[in-house]
């Protein structure tokens, strides 16, 4: 689902919770909001590894936003507020796990930019990752 249809849904559930005394959902829908309107100027091509450190950084603050939503929803027995909280973790997930993927690499060849003998351990660095049940490949 793209970011600004996930903004859009969001921004419809929490209008239609504005009459009922669900506050948290409310509160909570409005904070993921917040953070998905941010997912369109945050998400931006670059190809160094700190801006990529960042938007990892950013996904990760998303996905746990997703996941308190979620929590919320589902002890509310909010349904509709929970099946769009858990298909914006679900799509968060999958993006932090692209990143998981792709960083090892692209440290590599950035520290090789620089004119630095370093040996290329970014599969046995993605094996860690995967050990540990972060990504999968």
């Amino acid at each position: 689902m793209s970011s600004n249809k996930s903004k859009k849904l969001l921004e419809v559930r929490l209008s239609a919770l504005g009459g009922i005394p669900t506050a948290p959902v409310k509160d909570v829908v409005a904070a993921v909001a917040g953070v998905a309107a941010g997912l369109i100027n945050a998400v931006r091509p670059s190809e160094t590894v700190k801006s990529l450190r960042d938007d990892a950084v950013f996904f990760s603050g998303l996905g746990v936003s997703y996941l308190l939503l979620y929590t919320t929803a589902c002890g509310l027995n909010d349904q509709q507020a929970s099946e769009l909280a858990q298909r914006g973790y679900e799509g968060t997930a999958r993006t932090v796990i692209h990143f998981d993927r792709v960083l090892p690499k692209v440290t590599i060849e950035e520290v090789r930019a620089q004119k630095l003998d370093v040996s290329d351990f970014s599969r046995r660095v993605n094996a860690m990752v995967r050990m540990h049940g972060t990504a999968s490949s």
